[in-house]
């Protein structure tokens, strides 16, 4: 948030779309994923589309340093926390660690507030409730979608679905708000999509189903 407050959305949209490739390496010595050619070409080809979304969309990168090396840092912190929670989902069920992660981050928000001495109270009531409803569906609903997915998936497929996030909030602005997209933009996003669909399609078979019943049963 501090870094979009600092620089341009695209900048930190186009460093977003880097989150796979840092997931895959990561995924490499902690799980000993290694995907094959085919989903790697089709990663490869939804980080283009996601890239193109964001730069049809700008008005140009700003590039503030800070703001870059923020933008930075969310990424790495993003994946490392992705991985984590995987290997984590192997001892915990997923309501627990949400429940610990929600925590941890309320009092770390929490600390950055009293430090920074930013004016929360200035917030009205119509901004709390906006920022409720995030929190509770998209939020809550989509983090323990993915969480719960975390057990049963390769850690390198949920970040390249994430990459149709930017696709699917433009076309539902587009139809909700009535904001404008581009040709572009329209082509990019389908590219984006194409490439997430052979992504998954491409990506390593689940657990069997003898392994996937002995899972569940510990």
């Amino acid at each position: 948030m501090t870094a979009l407050r600092l620089t341009s959305v695209v900048d930190v949209t186009l460093m977003n779309t880097l989150a796979p490739v840092v997931v895959a390496v990561l995924a490499v010595p902690m799980f000993g994923e290694r995907p094959g050619p085919s989903f790697r070409l089709w990663s490869a080809v939804a980080i283009a589309g996601a890239a193109l979304v964001a730069l049809a969309g700008a008005s140009g990168p700003e590039g503030d340093a800070l703001g870059m090396a923020l933008a930075t840092l969310n990424v790495l912190g993003y994946s490392v926390y992705f991985v984590w929670s995987k290997q984590a989902r192997d001892h915990i069920d997923t309501v627990p660690f949400l429940f610990g992660a929600s925590v941890a981050a309320a009092v770390t928000v929490s600390a950055f507030v009293v430090v920074t001495g930013e004016p929360v109270g200035m917030i009205g009531l119509h901004d709390l409730l906006l920022c409720a409803a995030v929190a509770l569906f998209p939020g809550a609903l989509g983090h323990f979608s993915v969480t719960w997915s975390l057990r049963w998936v390769p850690a390198n497929l949920p970040p390249v679905l994430m990459l149709a996030i930017p696709v699917l909030s433009g076309a539902m602005a587009w139809v909700l708000l009535g904001q404008a997209v581009t040709t572009v933009q329209v082509m990019a996003g389908a590219l984006t999509i194409v490439g997430v669909a052979g992504a998954v399609r491409s990506a390593p078979d689940p657990m069997p189903a003898e392994a996937l019943a002995t899972a569940e049963e510990t």
